[in-house]
């Protein structure tokens, strides 16, 4: 997202509400993640062979070079998979760690502060297992079990053969960028 976010005509392409090639083959790039991790390189060579144009090879370099190669920084196997109902972010161990930091007020807080922080988190931790244990947990928004649900039925389409590789990603990704787009 940096990479398309720190050029001018791939952000405007990516952000414009109208579809449009650049745009479309941008977000297509997003539907990597719902593969599996065997078949992420295959997708990403059909990607690089439909580019609108040659202009955008350091963007394709850099996917390549940080999550496609055998020596990638962040390989497949740690990213990509298929479609789950599981989430597909960290923003649970993000906002634990939010609120955690949120609790001491200074670097090396009081041993009775740090106690009270500790016994307040292990209440909340208690009653969130129990609410699991009573089958009770917060349901999606509509937004997002729409997205979810979609998703899987386009991942079933592809693998029974029904739509091409290419066309799943172009749908997948379209869907699965991120909700809210800063400009």
């Amino acid at each position: 997202m940096r990479q398309i976010r720190g050029n001018q005509v791939l952000w405007a392409a990516y952000t414009e509400k109208k579809l449009n090639e650049i745009g479309t083959w941008l977000r297509s790039f997003h539907s990597l993640s719902y593969l599996p991790p065997l078949k992420v390189e295959d997708a990403f060579i059909e990607l690089i062979s439909v580019a609108p144009a040659d202009e955008y090879s350091y963007f394709t370099d850099y996917v390549l070079e940080t999550y496609i190669a055998d020596n990638a920084c962040f390989p497949s196997s740690i990213w990509a998979g298929e479609p789950s109902y599981c989430p597909h972010t960290n923003n649970g161990p993000e906002s634990f760690h939010s609120h955690c930091n949120a609790m001491f007020y200074s670097a090396h807080p009081n041993i009775h502060v740090v106690m009270r922080n500790l016994l307040e988190i292990q209440i909340e931790t208690d009653m969130k297992i129990n609410s699991i244990a009573r089958f009770e947990w917060n349901q999606r928004c509509s937004y997002t079990a729409d997205k979810i649900a979609y998703i899987h039925d386009e991942y079933t389409k592809y693998r029974l053969g029904a739509i091409t590789r290419l066309k799943y990603l172009q749908r997948v990704g379209y869907r699965s960028q991120p909700n809210k787009i800063i400009k």
